[in-house]
């Protein structure tokens, strides 16, 4: 079964620090993890030590959120320090995607040349780049990134999920990573086992067999209980 976990960005609302929410998922057992990093402050104050690398190697697949507030990745200073510390954290943790918004992007070809396992993901309605499969070609035809899909975000653009295998088809063997959460409503990145739409996306799962999952539901609390039946709920539904 493909490796599932969470990323540290679902407990922005809890007072948890980093540490605590790696360990946290770890206990709960999950085996895949992404670290969020949504602000380049984030990735400053990022600190580890050995018992924190011990824990993140526990987990069978690692990512890292690069930072997509306040950033525009093209030819400025602020651009290569940000790279240059993902980097950084990618030779010491066995990190084996760094998730990128393509519309924070300015300069394509320059991220590509930074080395990174870079994996351009899918946006939601908010944005204007991103969001058709059809853009994804043409990233295949240009550059050798790999590619997260984020299933709720094809759910607001297709509640059908039809346009998944659309993804499915422009993505191809360099799908690395799913994203997986609820909506209702106007609330974003809900729990998706009690969401309105988990049929939908439960469904859709089934289409990209291996590809390890993170999940973006969003915790009021760290509560194991919920996380364990979000997990068990998303697992019964992976192949």
């Amino acid at each position: 079964m493909a490796p599932l976990g969470f990323s540290t960005g679902c407990m922005f609302k809890t007072s948890l620090t980093l540490d605590n929410i790696i360990s946290f998922y770890s206990h709960i057992g999950a085996d895949a993890l992404e670290i969020n990093f949504a602000t380049i402050k984030e990735l400053n104050d990022f600190k580890y030590d050995n018992d924190l690398l011990k824990t993140i190697s526990g987990f069978s697949y690692v990512s890292i959120h690069a930072p997509f507030k306040g950033i525009r990745y093209g030819d400025n200073d602020f651009s290569k320090y940000t790279l240059k510390k993902l980097q950084d954290i990618c030779n010491i943790l066995p990190v084996k995607g760094v998730v990128i918004h393509p519309d924070t992007v300015d300069d394509f070809k320059m991220l590509e040349d930074s080395g990174l396992p870079l994996l351009i993901e899918n946006m939601d309605k908010r944005k204007t780049r991103g969001i058709l499969a059809a853009e994804f070609t043409a990233y295949s035809h240009l550059y050798n990134f790999g590619y997260v899909l984020d299933l709720k975000h094809v759910y607001e653009h297709d509640p059908t999920m039809a346009l998944a295998s659309d993804f499915m088809q422009a993505m191809g063997a360099r799908l690395k990573e799913l994203h997986i959460s609820g909506h209702d409503g106007s609330s974003n990145h809900v729990m998706l086992y009690s969401a309105r739409n988990r049929e939908a996306i439960a469904g859709a799962m089934g289409f990209f067999p291996g590809v390890p999952a993170i999940i973006e539901s969003v915790f009021e609390e760290p509560n194991a209980f919920i996380a364990k039946l979000e997990l068990d709920f998303i697992r019964r539904h992976l192949l």
